[in-house]
């Protein structure tokens, strides 16, 4: 399936940035050295007795039951199994960390990737099972062969299932859990978060080829996040299926703020390919959402992105979504009855760019750059009764630029629409482009490279209008040396202070 040909754009560094960016990774990618202290627990995959001593480590299960709130559990590289509804149950706040290299003696060091610690459910049973309120922290694991078709929680998490806790989860390996195959619905193939506070995380993790449901309806193929406030940060979730909305992740009310994350080539088989956001007020900031599908099973659905549906509060700024495909709303689909914000955000290459629907009345969307996107082109009002706010975008190079329903209303001005293959606008009713609308070449720095910076002299430098937007998409402070700019990127010197780092999707 040739989910993309077109490619990521990975926000340039700062040349003076890079290095210290290189010396996080350094510093990162080795051992970590700790210390053993009483309230360590040690686990091997051969351990016996209940020492559970560095010297004498005990099995899994014997140090889960003996641990108590604030004990650290170390584990050694290995697999590790269960019997059961789970692989491991935690119902105590405890530190359960992989990669351990099983030394007898001496400093605790861990190295997840050359101690590789797997908790396998070998497709029989859910892997971690976390319930109640408590604040585990998941480090260095990598969690497998998930399936959740059993009670507890039945279809709700292969991977890890956890409700009404705060968990930490982080920096850890989710790979080909099914969140269910015995019940008629599956839900969050890799992990399911319910009922969580905003001092919850997901942070750091390979959410990998998970899936929400085999022969049912499911959804959340990644992740489902329910009744959420936490922060999802910095995780790559690639390759994730689900068999009816949200093949990386499904995200339903509560304010999760979703920030740097990559969600790259998942599938719903019908609708919202990447992310799909139902109620809510979520914060989606910094994504890279690239060659996600959705509608696989070749119907034509909405979102191959991203897709908001129903009413919900949603903020959108400065993300990249870059070669998604759907029917409708490639880029990204909007159906909410409440205030939407969409800025600073780089919407190229899609099958087809935003757009807004059915019940979608008030939002702004201001500071875009929508360009090379095909079917309803760059920005589609498709119902009577939406009344946006649309300014400050460079919306070029699509098959349409702007198009709406004949009773659509709203602000449209300050835009440059240019270029676009089959009609700059479409507007047969009352919408019309205002006074400072432009029809210029934008001067991008390099779109056959993605680079979509503004080139000196570009017409959309210092011509836009000021809706309390005060930084770009990189960042660096709105306005610069004169007016707003158009687009996700204001102009300025800093741009040649950095290096461009861009790499290429091929399937």
């Amino acid at each position: 399936m040739n989910l993309s040909k077109y490619a990521r754009i990975v926000s340039c560094l700062a040349a003076g940035g890079l290095l210290l960016v290189g010396l996080f990774l350094l510093l990162n990618g080795t051992s970590q050295v700790a210390r053993a202290d009483p309230g360590d627990l040690f686990v091997s995959s051969s351990g016996s007795g209940s020492a559970c001593t560095q010297a004498a480590p005990c099995a899994l299960q014997t140090a889960l039951s003996q641990a108590t709130d604030g004990d650290t559990i170390y584990v050694v590289g290995g697999t590790y199994t269960g019997v059961g509804s789970a692989v491991i149950t935690i119902t105590k706040s405890i530190t359960l960390y992989g990669g351990w290299d099983g030394a007898a003696s001496g400093p605790v060091v861990r190295d997840p990737a050359a101690h590789v610690t797997i908790l396998d459910g070998q497709g029989a049973r859910r892997v971690v099972y976390i319930q109640g309120n408590i604040t585990p922290t998941l480090d260095g694991l990598t969690i497998t062969g998930g399936n959740a078709s059993s009670a507890p929680a039945a279809g709700y998490g292969g991977g890890i299932y956890s409700r009404d806790a705060s968990p930490v989860i982080q920096n850890n390996i989710i790979i080909s859990n099914v969140g269910g195959i015995t019940p008629t619905y599956g839900t969050g193939g890799g992990l399911y978060l319910g009922y969580a506070p905003a001092s919850a995380i997901i942070s750091g993790n390979q959410i990998l080829s998970n899936t929400s449901m085999i022969g049912g309806p499911g959804n959340g193929g990644g992740l489902y996040i329910s009744y959420s406030d936490a922060t999802i940060r910095g995780n790559l979730v690639q390759s994730n299926t689900s068999s009816h909305y949200g093949g990386g992740m499904y995200i339903s009310y509560g304010a999760p703020r979703l920030i740097g994350n990559e969600i790259r080539g998942n599938v719903a088989v019908r609708n919202a390919g990447g992310i799909y956001i139902s109620w809510g007020a979520p914060l989606v900031q910094g994504n890279l959402v690239v060659g996600n599908l959705g509608g696989g099973d070749g119907h034509h659905w909405n979102g191959g992105g991203m897709e908001v549906s129903p009413a919900g509060s949603p903020t959108i700024t400065g993300n990249q979504f870059i070669g998604n495909s759907a029917g409708t709303g490639g880029g990204f689909g909007l159906s909410t009855g409440d205030w939407f914000t969409v800025t600073n955000n780089v919407i190229v290459h899609n099958s087809s760019g935003i757009r807004l629907w059915e019940v979608t009345r008030y939002g702004l969307i201001a500071h875009n750059t929508i360009a090379f996107n095909g079917g309803e082109g760059g920005i589609r009002l498709n119902y009577p009764y939406i009344t946006p706010t649309i300014v400050n975008n460079i919306v070029v190079s699509n098959t349409y630029g702007i198009s709406a329903h004949a009773d659509a209303s709203g602000t449209l001005d300050y835009n440059d629409v240019w270029g676009n293959t089959t009609q700059d606008y479409n507007l047969p009713g009352a919408l019309q482009p205002g006074p400072h609308s432009l029809q210029a070449d934008p001067l991008f720095v390099d779109p056959a490279g993605d680079d979509y910076h503004l080139r000196a002299g570009s017409p959309c430098i210092d011509v836009g209008l000021d809706v309390g937007v005060t930084t770009d998409l990189e960042g660096h402070p709105r306005p610069h040396d004169g007016g707003y700019d158009l687009g996700a990127y204001e102009y300025g010197l800093w741009h040649w202070l950095y290096l461009p780092v861009v790499m290429k999707n091929h399937p």
